[in-house]
């Protein structure tokens, strides 16, 4: 006697460990069989969201044409577009905002696609987002904008990115803290050097009265803020003549 078919309900965990894989041929297959496209395995992973975390994007256009959620949330409360952004996946992050992903959704971490790809200097992803609509002031749960993110984690060519599609370099966080702040705490002296370049307030002050020279205890970063007005006076000569041309 022949084996039972699979109810297709059962085919899911198949499904989304063959997403995960990068087994297109199988991935083909089970859907072919009636395979759920939506529904989770245990773990809370959908198909779509386990291609999406792994970067395949031939599946994530198998399981799109197939009809599959985009703002299903799998692990971490993140929905496939989040998880492709925080690894950096940019064939992906395009391919989701194509076919009409939400780019302002938020994590369980409360981060935004565009703040986990900032976060993690991953700038093909930053500019997919950005040329996908991406609202680059979004700030996450904590008050960080994606410009804030990467400037607190030295991510110099994320923050470089940001600040030429015109980020707010006074942004603050829920303390009050620009990320010129956040940079000379944590001695991110690059980063630092780069916002007084893009005319950082130096003498902007947090909630708790304190300015980034204040915050900043490394030796080569508070360099750089005593410095900060010869630094400054380039951006001061490139916005006169950005104003008369």
């Amino acid at each position: 006697m022949a084996d039972p078919e699979p109810r297709a309900d059962d085919l899911a965990p198949a499904l989304v460990s063959a997403a995960r894989e990068g087994d297109e041929a199988e991935v083909a297959r089970l859907l072919a069989k009636g395979a759920p496209v939506d529904l989770a395995a245990q773990g809370g992973s959908t198909a779509l969201f386990a291609a999406s975390s792994e970067g395949h994007a031939m599946i994530v256009g198998q399981l799109l044409r197939h009809g599959a959620d985009l703002e299903t949330k799998g692990e971490g409360e993140a929905t496939a577009l989040n998880v492709a952004a925080a690894r950096g996946h940019a064939e992906v992050v395009a391919l989701l905002l194509d076919s009409g992903a939400q780019t302002e959704t938020k994590d369980g971490y409360g981060d935004t696609a565009l703040v986990c790809a900032a976060s993690g200097d991953y700038c093909s992803a930053v500019s997919a987002l950005l040329d996908g609509g991406a609202q680059i002031e979004e700030a996450n749960d904590h008050g960080e904008t994606a410009l804030v993110a990467a400037a607190a984690r030295s991510q110099v060519r994320a923050a470089s990115l940001l600040l030429s599609h015109g980020a707010n370099t006074e942004a603050r966080n829920k303390d009050g803290q620009t990320m010129l702040m956040l940079a000379a705490f944590r001695g991110r002296t690059e980063v630092v050097h780069l916002l007084l370049e893009q005319g950082a307030d130096v003498g902007a002050i947090d909630h708790a009265g304190q300015d980034a020279r204040m915050l900043c205890g490394y030796p080569d970063c508070s360099e750089v803020l005593n410095n900060a007005d010869p630094i400054q006076r380039w951006f001061r000569r490139r916005q006169l003549v950005m104003w008369y041309t």
